[in-house]
């Protein structure tokens, strides 16, 4: 009896640690602490606790060390990069200025300005 109990434990305590490896992922995937209302439902009460003060310590951390580094995943090979707009999102403020991102329309622009936009499924990277 007292074995089983152990092994249900071992097993509880994977599913938990495996959970919050999973928050922590959507944050890294996402790039911001926003999460889509979809991933917000599939939570407890907890794991939106985890995901909340798992972003504000890794948002101290980089305003501790001055730079983003959810940013980029993996080394950029150009700085501009041409982007397929997927969802209106109107007009941003990129460091050329603004620009119009209509639906379906392409744009030639920083990598910096728009990554977190790719990751969140409103812009697709063209590739060449």
């Amino acid at each position: 009896q007292w074995a089983c109990m152990q092994r249900n434990k071992r097993c509880v305590m994977a599913y938990l640690k495996h959970r919050a490896e999973e928050v922590m992922r959507m944050r890294w995937e996402c790039g911001t602490s926003v999460m889509q209302q979809e991933q917000q439902d599939r939570l407890s009460a907890q794991e939106l606790e985890l995901a909340n003060n798992y972003d504000r310590l890794l948002g101290e951390y980089m305003q501790e060390i001055g730079e983003d580094i959810s940013m980029d995943m993996e080394p950029p090979r150009a700085t501009h990069i041409t982007v397929r707009v997927l969802k209106d999102l109107g007009e941003i403020a990129t460091m050329d200025g603004s620009i119009r991102l209509d639906r379906n329309s392409e744009h030639y622009v920083r990598r910096y300005d728009v990554q977190h936009l790719i990751r969140q499924g409103y812009l697709e990277h063209m590739s060449k």
